[in-house]
């Protein structure tokens, strides 16, 4: 039950962080759904409130670097969700 509430902080802690360092916070968010994905501990009933703060953290870098930049992070965050090789 203890892993739920830390992976719940590591993804959403980060929102504290976004508007200085939009990159890095939405690198770590990331990260830490992946990994709490990956290993079972976000169950099948919270996945959609696990990728939730993601959003906001996307919007923010999009919205504090340029065209390019945001395109290769979006295309880095849809990329280990796609399923294509």
């Amino acid at each position: 039950m203890w892993v739920a509430w830390l992976a719940a902080a590591a993804v959403s802690l980060p929102l504290a962080v976004r508007r200085r360092w939009p990159l890095p916070a939405l690198a770590v968010a990331v990260t830490a759904a992946a990994v709490a994905t990956a290993t079972g501990v976000a169950g099948i009933g919270v996945l959609f409130m696990t990728w939730t703060p993601i959003a906001s953290m996307l919007y923010s870098a999009a919205a504090a670097t340029g065209r390019v930049m945001s395109a290769v992070t979006l295309s880095g965050c849809s990329r280990p969700g796609s399923g294509s090789p």
